[in-house]
């Protein structure tokens, strides 16, 4: 690359430059309750408050016109208000504004200085360069790194050169704010017309010397001002050893839309190392250019396992006919990472070409290409091949039909119901079963009506096999309803003891009271042992729902007290009336606390309940609660015994 020489160039051009008229800095909207004349009163004014002349100086931001010019210019020397002085100057049309702030430069000292030096980039005053330029070694770091920034965005010829010269010798902690100036200036130039002195600046990234973001950001503008003439470059700093110009090179790539930057990155790609093929694969998916799609597919079969992926991702990016043939040739590539990628990448192509191929493999008779179908339409979300996945489902490989019917669960609707239903009361096979019993539990549940589905699992009831019953009677109790009660309540006398158990488990886990009634039943009267325990489990579990009323749960347990004989029923009651927070739950529990089998448990659940009704104002609730934590408290059991106390104090306390 031909090296320009720098200085000839600007100075060759600094004679006859037309200077740009000054842009304006903030556009403030203060709330305007003065006119400029009372605004400019208070500022003239001994007397005013602080507060006054700031509200004064934000309101000239909008109002002041030449005449503010005077009366605002001491301003910028004073400590308090220079900042609020420069804040209603920066926007004045007026040009003997610059002229002011050139004044007050030789005169301000420490912040004003700053502030000064800042206004004068915003007002962009060609003429205050020279005397910037004097102040760009100045011992104070902010004075200078303000100046730097400030040339850049008044952003000349002259402007430039000076802070060209001034960074070749600036300390290193000045050295990033020269370089923002820098940029600041070359931007200016390139919209002056005047590239070749941006690229006078921008060049200066081959400079290994500048911090690395730097000399990013510089050969970034050295690329994108020479426009196609920078495609060389690009390319040069693809292949340059040093990796930040190669990062730079590739983000530059996504920022221009020539398409002759596609056959760049495509000729170095295959000499990379692998952790830039990556960075160039996906910035070649980032671009979108089908032009890239070949080497792309290339570097697929003979990259590294990386590189190979990146390369998977990127093709999945391209929109162009190619890339869906592409793909489908990895789909089933015996590299599990590649097919992965492959896979993904495919299903995430759009148009109805690529749903017609994913249709074609699920009719396919090779259970593998099925099996990828079914991954293929789940990840496409493609509720159209819903009949194809029935169909699957009731087809002749064992081990598509299960992934199918999985499927048509995750897809389906209301509407899949009864064929689902039909797989499992036809199907002899358990997984199958297994699976169209989960599915047809998934469609219920996301149906916005679920018990209006029940008629279609009762239908099928009273026919099929043992293992289907029981299914059916599983899927009712996820369904719920008083419909489906009735029905389990019917299976408790089917032929099958199977059957029945299911039932009664159902039965035992029902999310409402209105089991209740048949669950009391089977517990005054079991077929088996079993039968009570797991019929006043579920009784129990009822009585224990927040849900319910205090009373109707204080009535179940009453019902059950007289059925309890084991220490397990025991145990099933203490726990529901310790979550009954009742007075009339303390007097159920304390026979309970001289049951040697279950004392703890009676101990933990009277506990449970104190606490809670000692929350309460209720000094009836307290008094009946005395005698049994006494009894607590003189308990062997030392954690049992002092929370017993501590309680019994509160309750002897709101007794009173």
């Amino acid at each position: 690359m031909l090296k320009m020489n720098l200085k000839a160039i600007l100075a060759g051009m600094l004679l006859g430059l037309c200077l740009a008229a000054p842009t304006l800095g903030q556009a403030p909207t203060p709330l305007l309750a003065q006119s400029a004349a009372q605004c400019l009163d208070v500022l003239r004014s001994t007397n005013a408050t602080l507060k006054d002349r700031v509200d004064a100086c934000r309101q000239l931001a909008t109002l002041g016109g030449k005449d503010a010019i005077p009366v605002l210019a001491p301003l910028l020397l004073d400590p308090q208000l220079s900042d609020m002085a420069r804040y209603a100057l920066e926007p004045n049309p007026d040009p003997s504004v610059t002229a002011v702030l050139r004044d007050a430069l030789p005169k301000a000292k420490g912040r004003q200085l700053v502030g000064v030096i800042t206004s004068l980039g915003v007002r962009r005053d060609p003429l205050a360069v020279p005397a910037l330029a004097a102040l760009l070694d100045h011992s104070d770091a902010e004075v200078a790194q303000a100046t730097a920034r400030a040339m850049g965005s008044i952003g000349t010829s002259e402007a430039a050169l000076a802070l060209l010269t001034a960074t070749e010798y600036a300390p290193s902690g000045n050295l990033v704010a020269f370089c923002e100036g820098l940029a600041r200036c070359a931007e200016n130039r390139v919209a002056a017309g005047h590239p070749d002195e941006a690229l006078a600046i921008y060049d200066h990234y081959e400079d290994a010397w500048l911090p690395n973001q730097v000399r990013q950001a510089a050969l970034r503008g050295a690329i994108l001002t020479r426009g196609a003439g920078g495609l060389a470059l690009m390319r040069q700093a693809l292949a340059a050893p040093e990796y930040i110009l190669f990062a730079a090179a590739a983000r530059t790539a996504l920022e221009m839309k020539d398409p002759a930057v596609t056959p760049v990155l495509v000729a170095v790609l295959s000499s990379l190392s692998e952790d830039r093929q990556v960075v160039v694969a996906d910035t070649l998916g980032q671009r979108g250019d089908p032009a890239g799609a070949k080497a792309l597919l290339t570097l697929t079969q003979s990259g590294t396992p990386a590189a190979r992926v990146a390369a998977v991702q990127a093709l999945g990016r391209l929109a162009g006919p190619t890339t869906m043939p592409m793909l489908e040739g990895l789909l089933s590539s015996p590299d599990q990472a590649v097919r992965d990628a492959a896979r993904e990448a495919y299903a995430s192509l759009r148009g109805a070409e690529v749903d017609r191929a994913v249709l074609d493999m699920l009719r396919d008779l090779d259970p593998d290409t099925q099996l990828l179908a079914i991954e293929l339409v789940k990840r496409r979300h493609m509720t159209k091949a819903l009949p194809g996945l029935l169909q699957a489902a009731a087809g002749n490989q064992a081990a598509v039909r299960p992934a199918a019917i999985r499927a048509v669960a995750e897809l389906g609707g209301a509407d899949q119901l009864n064929a689902v239903l039909d797989l499992l009361m036809t199907t002899q096979v358990a997984t199958d079963r297994e699976a169209a019993e989960a599915a047809a539990g998934q469609l219920c549940a996301r149906a916005e009506s679920p018990e209006a589905l029940t008629g279609a699992v009762i239908d099928r009831l009273g026919r099929g096999t043992p293992a289907q019953r029981q299914a059916l009677v599983r899927l009712l109790g996820s369904i719920g309803g008083g419909q489906a009660l009735q029905a389990v309540r019917s299976s408790l006398k089917d032929s099958d003891v199977g059957v029945r158990g299911i039932a009664l488990r159902t039965l035992a886990d029902w999310h409402t009271a209105d089991a209740a009634p048949a669950l009391l039943a089977i517990a005054r009267e079991p077929a088996t042992p079993t039968d009570k325990v797991v019929a006043l489990r579920g009784y129990l579990r009822l009585a224990a729902q927040a849900e319910m009323g205090v009373a109707d749960r204080l009535a179940l347990c009453r019902e059950a007290a007289p059925l309890i004989q084991r220490d397990d029923e025991k145990r099933l009651l203490l726990g529901a009336l310790g979550a009954i927070i009742s007075s009339e739950s303390v007097d159920l529990i304390s026979p309970f606390l001289a049951d040697p089998d279950v004392s703890g448990e009676a101990a933990a659940a009277m506990l449970r309940l104190a606490d809670e009704l000692l929350k309460r104002d209720n000094a009836p609730a307290a008094r009946a609660l005395i005698e049994p934590l006494e009894k607590i408290a003189g308990m062997d059991h030392e954690n049992l015994a002092k929370r017993a106390g501590d309680l019994l104090k509160q309750a002897r306390e709101k007794a009173k």
